[in-house]
């Protein structure tokens, strides 16, 4: 049975939220002890996001954007994880993206 549109978007919806909360708890600890709870707290949830993906990309279309995504997240798969295994990686980038916005915003501003 397939999940459709909305129930594809709450189930990245939740990995997500769960990600976040664990990284809230991860912010101030160390880089060994933050490795080692995401062993044990977020790995579980990304291999079963794995696990979730693959299974539904065999029951998409080819060429949906559904797809599309789901290859996307699939093939970079190892890039997309590697913060679980090593403890001084962000879980995204975020900050950085947010540093390159402010950059670009005040040079147009000056411009």
């Amino acid at each position: 049975m397939a999940l459709g549109r909305r129930g594809h978007r709450r189930c990245v919806v939740h990995r997500r939220l769960c990600r976040r909360e664990v990284e809230r708890y991860l912010q101030d600890l160390d880089a060994d002890t933050r490795r080692q709870i995401r062993q044990a707290r977020a790995r579980p949830v990304a291999d079963a996001f794995h696990a979730w993906m693959a299974a539904h990309r065999l029951k998409v279309p080819d060429g949906s954007a559904i797809a599309k995504a789901l290859d996307y997240s699939l093939t970079r798969w190892a890039a997309l994880t590697r913060y679980l295994d090593d403890g001084t990686l962000p879980p995204d980038n975020n900050h950085v993206e947010n540093q390159i916005r402010e950059s670009a915003r005040s040079s147009c501003s000056h411009a």
